[in-house]
């Protein structure tokens, strides 16, 4: 049981350094620590149901910082002054999840017709606050 937190703790390690740097690549201003701290546990969370609910094939550290997360927080760009955002086909959360993370001005709402991934959407908002 150590070896495994001791593996899950590398993982979401690995994630942070991930994302960070996915973030500078992007050219998006850095994120306070509150705001990684929540895109980590997404993150962890995310891992932990795609166990036995598929989310995503993406979740390797690099890929799923890149790909899911710094790509959903690039699209704010093309939202203009816009302050609700719908997010159809939400799936595990993106990119309705770290555009609402990282504008916590903007209104946003994932919609998803997936009962599991529903319930995953939900119990992560109510997780992350």
């Amino acid at each position: 049981m150590e070896a495994n937190n001791q593996e899950r703790t590398k993982l979401y390690d690995e994630f942070t350094v991930a994302l960070r740097q996915a973030l500078i690549d992007f050219h998006i201003e850095p994120l306070g620590a509150a705001q990684i701290n929540q895109l980590v546990g997404h993150y962890a969370m995310m891992m932990e149901w795609n166990r036995h609910t598929n989310l995503t094939r993406i979740t390797a550290p690099e890929e799923a910082a890149r790909l899911h997360y710094a790509e959903s927080i690039f699209g704010a760009r093309f939202l203009g002054a816009a302050q609700r955002v719908l997010d159809i086909g939400s799936g595990a959360g993106f990119p309705a999840l770290p555009l609402a993370v990282a504008s916590p001005q903007r209104e946003v709402t994932a919609l998803e017709s997936n009962q599991k991934k529903t319930l995953f959407l939900h119990e992560a908002k109510d997780a992350l606050q």
